[in-house]
């Protein structure tokens, strides 16, 4: 990894080597059954991507290597402490870049999304997309137990500021299973490897920053859904990490996470 990247400290455990020309980063903790249930639907695409999660709960590093290998098809598991979902993001994005895998796909751990859509992901970045963005509100897409606050927040309130600061109407940005390029990680006028992003922050900054920098974006139909009411599953709950994840957008979208020249 590069001296000048920020990374939390971490643990890896090298399972398998590099087979692909693509990867799937997760970041897994406190989810329980879900994040393995989810390893498990995901493994059939294992001939055409690799699979790298960033875990800091015990839910993974307490199971034998044989089922995380076998059953999971997890390539690398690295083990991290330092909290945040960005911080976790950071350190598999910079680890798949020293792996040198052409692009990355994230997707969420919790079980939510239909991860049927992963060679559509892997298609567009072979087709020299930088962004992919997963989106279950446009025509194709579908989402189920969706509260209606969270509707209003992310194809309103939060896709306006997003497109203010970088005049692209993204209509789902808030959905984690987004997928990057090489180029666009890598460029010297994004740096997502730096302590700046550490809460939920990251993943919004690469929106922005893919519009704002001008670089090839597509949206793809996905499909989420929430569970039953009184069930969210969602690192983002209370009224205060709204707030603060509002803010996220509007710190971004003003710039204040831009590379200094």
């Amino acid at each position: 990894m590069s001296d000048d990247w920020e990374i939390p400290e971490y643990e890896p455990r090298i399972f398998q080597p590099k087979t692909s020309t693509y990867c799937i980063v997760t970041a897994a903790w406190n989810e329980g059954d879900k994040c393995v249930n989810q390893y498990l639907r995901m493994a059939p695409y294992s001939s055409e991507i690799d699979f790298i999660v960033v875990n800091r709960g015990e839910e993974l590093i307490s199971l034998d290597e044989s089922f995380l290998t076998r059953k999971l098809c997890i390539r690398n598991l690295l083990q991290v402490n330092e909290p945040g979902q960005s911080s976790a993001y950071r350190t598999g994005l910079a680890f798949a870049m020293a792996r040198g895998y052409e692009g990355v796909i994230m997707i969420d751990s919790n079980g939510k999304d239909d991860v049927s859509a992963i060679p559509s992901f892997v298609h567009n970045l072979e087709n020299g997309y930088d962004l992919v963005q997963g989106s279950r509100f446009m025509r194709g897409g579908f989402h189920e137990n969706t509260p209606l606050y969270r509707i209003i927040a992310i194809r309103i309130v939060a896709a306006t500021i997003l497109w203010l600061g970088c005049k692209y109407w993204y209509s789902d940005q808030n959905n984690g299973f987004k997928g990057f390029s090489r180029k666009f990680l890598l460029d010297h006028r994004i740096l997502p490897f730096r302590k700046a992003f550490r809460s939920h922050n990251l993943q919004v900054y690469l929106n922005y920053a893919a519009a704002k920098h001008g670089f090839t974006i597509i949206q793809v139909p996905t499909s989420r859904v929430y569970p039953s009411e009184g069930q969210l599953a969602s690192k983002i709950q209370s009224v205060g990490q709204h707030i603060r994840h509002l803010g996220d957008y509007i710190e971004i979208s003003m710039g204040k996470h831009n590379p200094k020249e």
